[in-house]
């Protein structure tokens, strides 16, 4: 029985170790996403506010603007051969 309950107890200790930063990052996203939406949104004021197929032209430029920013901040980072 101790075995059982040390297995359990390391393979989930070992799980949330490995899915929390997973967790972290997710959120992250969605934090920054929504920041980003709620600051493109006036400047996008001018185009028509309906949505094309689902998706608001703010989420898609704010989308645009998170990938942009994670590719030029992973550029510096990259080694050099």
């Amino acid at each position: 029985m101790k075995q059982l309950a040390a297995f359990l107890k390391t393979t989930l200790i070992g799980g949330l170790l490995a899915l929390f930063p997973l967790f972290c990052c997710v959120y992250l996203i969605v934090l920054i996403g929504g920041a980003l939406t709620s600051f493109i949104r006036p400047f996008l004021s001018f185009l028509p506010q309906n949505r094309f197929v689902g998706v608001a032209l703010a989420d898609v430029a704010s989308l645009f603007i998170l990938v942009l920013l994670c590719f030029l901040m992973s550029k510096p980072t990259q080694w050099r051969s």
